[in-house]
């Protein structure tokens, strides 16, 4: 009765467990971290309505509001762009997944964060968000406002405006945006340039704030990512400054070469309002369907639920030397069909039928010595069998078996 208990308690321990893990990845998806709400129908200084007006004149443009793991059913890669700015939240493995497939299958990303919450999807383009701010001796009224002149981008040809950015580093790609020689990057977050000899020193130099994963995609039929550390020059109040405005015609140009379709990722954003919970919904529906890794642990829930059922409910079975005992019947004595390896099994029968006649427990009887139980069962071939498995010459099992059913305390 209690190893019965114990099962259970383990089996709700283990479902209630998989449980948790299931809820912590919905709620990995669904609860947006705090920021600003880069909305593309927000039309504030911190929006992205006129970056989102821009798309709509050069692109078919869709807003994508549950989860990007939905890429996976996209049919035209090749010719669909992906964008996300400032992100705020990580992609979830199964969507980090899902863009991986999207980018192999010719898709296209374009990609603006400077938090570092991107890169557990860009470090599989290697390319990678450096957190800490980026200053350079090249600014516009304030320190945190970097002026940016060297851009390699098809035909583009300008300045661009940063505002607070940071800086990527990469391997493999391209740059694309670079600042000037006096740039630095704070990585300790203290504004001052310091800590000039360690492995994470703020000595000046040039620094890339822009890079493109595979820069000949287009003749190669590749896909494409391009990294930027700064979604803010995108935003409504620095998207009209200076040439930041040409510069996205120019990534949207380069990217979508023969037009397409523009995805704006805006589940990594906070709706506003009552539409938040709409949104975290979805996304919660989206996950339950689409999750490779809650797929496995829901089988895992259902399978283990299954044994728990087949264990609550099965009729508990008797005993092997029970069945054993009852075959001492008048038809069954003649052929008990009985062999030498039932002989384990008949010791510990005839043991344990004197560990009852005597009232004690399993562990009082095993703590008993040979000749006190030599005394108890009071018969000497009983006992040579018991202890040693021993049978008198002429003597068979059945006629031992037949002993052993026999058996009473006297």
């Amino acid at each position: 009765m209690n190893g019965s208990r114990s099962g259970r308690i383990w089996i709700i321990v283990a479902i209630s467990v998989l449980g948790l893990l299931v809820v912590s990845e919905i709620a990995s998806l669904t609860l947006i971290g705090s920021g600003p709400e880069l909305s593309v129908k927000d039309a504030g200084p911190g929006g992205l309505s006129l970056a989102f007006g821009e798309m709509e004149g050069r692109a078919d443009v869709e807003v994508l509001l549950t989860s990007p793991s939905l890429l996976l059913e996209e049919d035209d890669p090749e010719n669909t762009l992906f964008i996300s700015i400032g992100p705020q939240r990580e992609y979830t493995l199964t969507e980090v997944h899902a863009l991986k497939k999207f980018h192999q299958m010719g898709g296209r990303l374009l990609l603006a964060d400077d938090t570092g919450r991107i890169n557990g999807l860009t470090n599989y383009f290697d390319m990678t968000v450096v957190r800490g701010q980026l200053y350079d001796e090249i600014f516009v009224g304030h320190p945190d406002i970097v002026k940016v002149d060297d851009v390699e981008l098809g035909t583009f040809s300008g300045f661009l405006l940063l505002n607070r950015p940071s800086s990527v580093i990469f391997s493999g790609g391209l740059g694309i945006i670079r600042t000037s020689p006096s740039s630095w990057v704070d990585r300790n977050g203290n504004g001052v340039m310091d800590n000039l000899t360690s492995a994470q020193g703020e000595a000046p130099g040039p620094r890339y704030v822009g890079a493109i994963s595979d820069p000949d995609f287009e003749d190669e039929g590749r896909g494409a990512a391009v990294l930027i550390s700064d979604p803010s020059m995108f935003m409504n109040h620095m998207i009209e400054e200076e040439d930041n405005m040409e510069f996205l015609r120019e990534l949207i140009d380069h990217l979508l070469p023969n037009g397409g379709k523009i995805i704006v990722d805006e589940s990594v954003h906070e709706t506003p309002g009552a539409g938040s919970w709409v949104q975290r919904g979805l996304s919660g529906a989206v996950f339950l369907i689409t999750d490779v890794n809650l797929k496995i642990v829901m089988g895992t829930i259902a399978a283990i639920s299954v044994f728990a059922l087949a264990y609550v409910h099965e009729a508990p079975g008797r005993h092997r030397h029970i069945h054993m005992l009852d075959r001492t019947g008048v038809a069954e004595i003649v052929d008990p069909d009985i062999s030498s390896g039932d002989i384990p099994e008949m010791r510990k029968v005839l043991l344990d039928k004197v560990r009852v006649a005597n009232g004690m427990s399993r562990d009082a009887f095993s703590s008993l010595d040979w000749d006190r139980i030599r005394s108890m069962i009071s018969h000497d071939t009983l006992y040579g069998f018991a202890r040693y498995g021993r049978m008198p010459k002429g003597s068979d099992l059945t006629a031992i078996l037949l002993e052993v059913n026999n058996w009473e305390k006297r």
